[in-house]
């Protein structure tokens, strides 16, 4: 093999790594940047607010009114026009 053939291959592989560890890069970030993100509501949310439900241990739902945790559902808020 020639030495300029040699340079050449030498060229692509070192142009392909470039190309890839950019791409890896590129991924890494666009990742981080979305999954900050997707933390649902319930885990950022540092005190509950009326209305809010969520699933006890057990498996039941638990609804918030506005002053504690409940069993029982909040009354229907629609209504005849």
């Amino acid at each position: 093999m020639s030495n300029a053939a040699a340079q050449s291959i030498g060229r692509i592989i070192l142009v392909a790594v470039v190309l890839i560890a950019l791409l890896a890069m590129v991924t890494t970030a666009r990742y981080a940047s979305t999954r900050r993100r997707r933390t649902p509501a319930a885990q950022t949310a540092t005190r509950p607010l009326k209305g809010d439900v969520r699933r006890s241990e057990g498996g039941k739902l638990q609804y918030f009114d506005g002053r504690q945790w409940t069993d029982t559902p909040p009354p229907a808020q629609d209504g005849p026009f």
